[in-house]
């Protein structure tokens, strides 16, 4: 019999002495709520000793700059503290950071720790579906909910926090039908203001439900056509919008940067690795061929998590529809390819027994996008991520002194 209290003495020995051991326990036991948590403790070890790769960087010496010493009114009476973004969760975090610590190890570890929090949330609305005893393709489709966004993301600071608190919030809604938490999914703007995008999209999700399907199949193939248009929308955004002239980066009003920018993407797509270009692309395939399987045996979403899936189609449409910008397009695909297979679990958990004449096929199938989910990101980062100390080390290691003469580049 699991006993919890023993689990936990295990887990606070092992996390002690060397937290990858707790992480591997912890995946081990993944259905286990004392498992969640120490995932969240070692997201918090992780960031400590990890280096910088994103906006994490620009976002820590933003606050040394900005924030150190500096009291409140002055620091929210300076606009510059909104070049890396016009929402304020940035700022709530650089603002209590500096309070105590201007260690860039400990930046890290606090976005890496909240971070973690919001995708432990999003990831605590589908236990109805993990506590259960899985079948091996439904632990694969579980597999791939938990991967298809990078865990280099938290490296980003603002978007997928911001982004698994939506999602969080929308499957609480989808779960208990109150919308209350629909309307709370309005918070994810407090972490990157984009997500009025998803919010929008659930609304329009929520409206197409008193239509015929056909519409937003038919929106979701016209998003193709228009995609290969390839039209730049932000020209129409500044003009129109003047929030968005006065508030957004840059990168984005000014109109040389922007221009050069897209170049650089022109350039960037023509020239693509296709191993890392097509992972989105390939991950949809596959999830879409195993709904055919389940089509095939007759079985259909039931109404909550069909929502669920068209929310899917829906932010893969607009997606589409901002294709001309590369940040844009890419950031809610990947949230359309999370939703995408959020439903396929969902559905292949509820009704895995009834699938009977498929199931190895659909197993051995699966194999390849979880392969393809995990391994790119390993593969790209492999001269970071793989460093002995950062796996065999642990809080009493002295890190700095760099016992193994490794090379940090980015210290």
């Amino acid at each position: 019999m699991f006993n919890k209290g023993k689990y936990i003495l295990l887990q606070i020995a092992l996390f002690t002495l060397s937290p990858i051991s707790s992480f591997l326990l912890t995946l081990r036991m993944y259905k286990s709520a004392i498992s969640q948590v120490f995932f969240i403790f070692f997201a918090a070890y992780f960031g400590f000793y990890m280096g910088f790769v994103f906006d994490l960087m620009r976002h820590y010496q933003d606050m040394l700059s900005f924030y150190v010493g500096r009291p409140l009114d002055d620091i929210l009476n300076d606009p510059r503290i909104f070049i890396l973004g016009p929402d304020y969760y940035h700022v709530t975090v650089k603002y209590l950071v500096s309070r105590f610590s201007t260690s860039h190890a400990v930046f890290g570890s606090t976005v890496a720790f909240i971070y973690a929090c919001c995708f432990m949330f999003f990831y605590g609305q589908l236990k109805q579906f993990y506590s259960k005893r899985l079948s091996y393709f439904s632990i694969l489709l579980l597999i791939c909910v938990v991967t298809v966004v990078e865990f280099w993301w938290y490296q980003g600071v603002r978007f997928w926090t911001g982004a698994f608190f939506f999602m969080g919030m929308y499957l609480k809604y989808i779960n208990t039908s109150k919308k209350r938490y629909l309307i709370l999914t309005l918070l994810s703007m407090y972490f990157h203001y984009t997500l009025v995008t998803i919010v929008l999209a659930a609304v329009i999700n929520y409206a197409l439900s008193f239509v015929s399907r056909y519409y937003r199949y038919g929106i979701f193939a016209f998003s193709f056509f228009y995609k290969t248009l390839n039209f730049d929308f932000v020209p129409v955004l500044l003009r129109y919008v003047p929030w968005a002239r006065d508030n957004l980066s840059i990168a984005i009003t000014d109109e040389r940067i922007h221009n050069n920018m897209r170049d650089y993407i022109a350039e960037f797509r023509a020239s693509e690795n296709i191993v890392y270009g097509y992972r989105l692309p390939f991950l949809a395939f596959a999830a879409f061929m195993v709904l055919l399987i389940f089509k095939l045996n007759k079985i259909k979403f039931n109404h909550n998590y069909l929502l669920v899936f068209y929310l899917s189609i829906t932010i893969w449409s607009i997606a589409n529809f901002g294709f001309g910008d590369i940040t844009f397009y890419q950031r809610f695909f990947e949230v359309a390819v999370l939703s995408l297979y959020v439903s396929v679990f969902a559905l292949s958990a509820t009704y895995q027994r009834q699938v009977k004449r498929y199931r190895l096929a659909l197993t051995l199938f699966l194999i390849l996008p979880v392969l393809y989910a995990i391994l790119p990101t390993f593969v790209q980062y492999r001269s970071l991520l793989f460093h002995p100390e950062l796996f065999l080390g642990s809080f009493f290691m002295d890190w700095d002194g760099n016992a193994l003469k490794i090379d940090y580049a980015w210290k």
